[in-house]
């Protein structure tokens, strides 16, 4: 299945995913859903993932890896889901920037983003950081996502 926006396509699936109460789901590998779900695990919306390669062979990601050196193959992402008591830790995943439309948040302006949704994403120079580190840190970047 061909999608004009795969990241999208993986957001769909994770919501779709603990909507079901499924323990994990399966989704195409690309260098940018291996990022951001770095991202994600990091801070806690997911238990962890894995690469498993068109070869059967199971590479094991988490934050305590090196983001950089990821072994690019033909394959899926095996994304185990999180739950906290009966419900899932992601209630809905929001898009922002598309491929048709890039929206993009300057490094000069404080968005209070955190107080308005649960945590936002920003695709940066340093990688896919939460607006409050852009914020700290004085960051701008692509506006991924928002997870309530």
């Amino acid at each position: 299945m061909n999608s004009t926006d795969p990241i999208s396509s993986m957001f769909a699936q994770i919501q779709n995913g603990q909507k079901a109460k499924l323990f994990s789901v399966l989704v195409p590998v690309s260098k940018s859903k291996l990022a951001i779900l770095d991202a994600f695990y990091f801070h806690g919306y997911i238990q962890g993932y894995r690469l498993i390669s068109a070869q059967n062979t199971m590479h094991v990601r988490s934050r305590l890896h090196n983001t950089n050196n990821y072994i690019f193959c033909k394959g899926q992402i095996e994304i185990f889901l999180k739950y906290s008591n009966v419900t899932g830790v992601i209630d809905k995943i929001v898009r922002i920037s598309s491929p048709g439309q890039r929206v993009f948040y300057c490094n000069k302006k404080k968005y209070n983003l955190e107080h308005e949704f649960k945590t936002s994403f920003f695709s940066t120079s340093f990688g896919i950081l939460p607006g409050y580190m852009c914020n700290s840190r004085n960051l701008g970047g692509e506006f991924l996502c928002v997870i309530y």
